[in-house]
């Protein structure tokens, strides 16, 4: 027999707030005595405050970590603005860059091997017929940023249609290969209420995958 009590915060303060304010009225009816009733009461109100100031320090945590994020993003933007100026002065020696934590200019090109990391995906399925796959790397939980790695030219998207969950890509079509999140994938009304299964992978300049994302897996709604 399932549990009768709700599983979610939310839902648990609203059930007991009804079974509350009924009890309240007929008493007699469930048995319960007024000063357990009180003791409910006080409860229901102590976890509705908590549920407030929760709320208020997520917001407040979600607003400090957007401001964090793009004031890094404009120091990282000026240094390396600065740091390119004297990097390039005529006649500066590497011992005197190495002073002031920088490395001396690359003169010869780095070759770019494949992609170390993988892209994580997030799929909006709000729109009929439509899947709004949203992309960043492995690492942006990390760094806070959502910027593609270096050499990446954009993320291959594989899909498989329906059925379980595909084991590689042998399983799957090419469904595009996109340079900026997000994809936006359309289907045919006859795909509604199927899943999808998406295996996402970056690919570098010379197109050379790197290794593959977790399987992720939604709804075409209709």
């Amino acid at each position: 027999m399932p549990d009768f009590v709700a599983r979610t915060d939310a839902g648990l303060i609203a059930q007991t707030r009804l079974f509350h304010d009924k009890v309240v009225r007929n008493e007699a009816v469930y048995g319960i005595a007024a000063a357990d009733l009180t003791t409910l009461d006080t409860l229901i109100t102590a976890a509705e405050a908590s549920m407030a100031a929760q709320s208020v320090k997520q917001a407040e945590l979600r607003a400090a970590t957007t401001q964090k994020v793009s004031d890094l993003d404009a120091l990282e933007a000026k240094f390396r603005e600065q740091a390119a100026v004297a990097r390039e002065k005529p006649g500066i020696t590497e011992t005197e860059l190495q002073s002031a934590g920088l490395e001396a200019p690359d003169t010869e090109p780095t070759p770019v091997g494949p992609p170390t990391t993988r892209p994580v995906a997030v799929v909006d399925t709000s729109q009929r017929l439509e899947h709004r796959i949203e992309f960043v790397d492995e690492t942006s939980t990390t760094t806070g940023k959502k910027a593609k790695p270096i050499g990446v030219r954009g993320a291959q998207i594989w899909v498989k249609i329906d059925g379980p969950p595909p084991i590689d890509l042998s399983q799957c079509r090419f469904l595009a290969e996109d340079t900026a999140t997000p994809y936006l994938a359309s289907f045919a009304g006859a795909d509604a209420g199927k899943t999808a299964h998406y295996i996402l992978c970056w690919v570098n300049t010379k197109g050379e995958p790197g290794p593959l994302g977790e399987t992720v897996s939604a709804t075409i709604t209709a």
